[in-house]
């Protein structure tokens, strides 16, 4: 009887390491794929699924870590010209297209910078750089707005289209970010005005802005009282 009862109890031995192998490589299995579900789940949350650039949720993050290490940042708002019309004419996947061509010229000069691109709005990207040099920036914007300006080339159709940017430095100008936005903004539609052009700000552009304020201020309430 216990030679018979040897080998039916190895067998059930075996069964049994089986199992548990069995039950362990399904809960690494399990866990994989909580794991992958969860880092989805992260990128999702802070990037932009188009462009695959960092999404607006990043922004203060990016700041507090700078202030924390102390190091002086620009902060380059960009938005470009004449693409509204692109997609007015030829639709929104065309624009798509020229707007993920777009991030990755953005991301290739940046690599060398250390510098975060951020898809801002639909057409507007902020760029963070750790460095507050003005040659530096400007030979970085003036090599941006040369490569933003290449043809982009979409089921045969040749596009052409430019950019314009503002920039503000923290914690020169501020260390709010989103004043410094706010300066960057302004900046860029100065910058806009001639359009394939980069503007640093400065206390002249904030005086011109706040006139400029003040004048629309009287001009509703003059509309107002009459």
């Amino acid at each position: 009887l216990q030679q018979r009862l040897l080998p039916l109890g190895l067998t059930y031995s075996a069964f049994y390491l089986a199992f548990l192998v069995i039950i362990f490589f399904m809960v690494k299995w399990i866990a994989h794929i909580e794991k992958t579900k969860i880092a989805e789940l992260t990128y999702r949350a802070d990037h932009d699924l188009l462009t695959g650039l960092y999404n607006r949720s990043v922004l203060n993050n990016k700041n507090l870590k700078y202030h924390k290490h102390k190091k002086p940042y620009s902060l380059l708002y960009l938005d470009l010209d004449h693409f509204k019309s692109i997609n007015d004419h030829y639709g929104y996947s065309y624009g798509d297209i020229i707007l993920a061509e777009v991030s990755k010229r953005i991301s290739a000069g940046l690599q060398q910078l250390d510098g975060t691109a951020i898809r801002h709005s639909a057409d507007e990207f902020i760029l963070l750089i750790e460095n507050t040099q003005i040659e530096i920036i400007e030979h970085y914007c003036n090599n941006l707005l040369e490569e933003i300006a290449k043809p982009y080339i979409v089921n045969n159709n040749d596009f052409k289209i430019s950019a314009s940017i503002g920039i503000a430095q923290s914690p020169v100008n501020t260390n709010k970010i989103e004043t410094l936005i706010s300066y960057a903004n302004n900046s860029m539609l100065i910058a806009k005005q001639t359009k394939n052009h980069y503007v640093f700000f400065s206390e002249e552009i904030h005086k011109q802005i706040i006139k400029k304020l003040e004048i629309e201020q009287a001009l509703h309430t003059a509309i107002a009282r009459n």
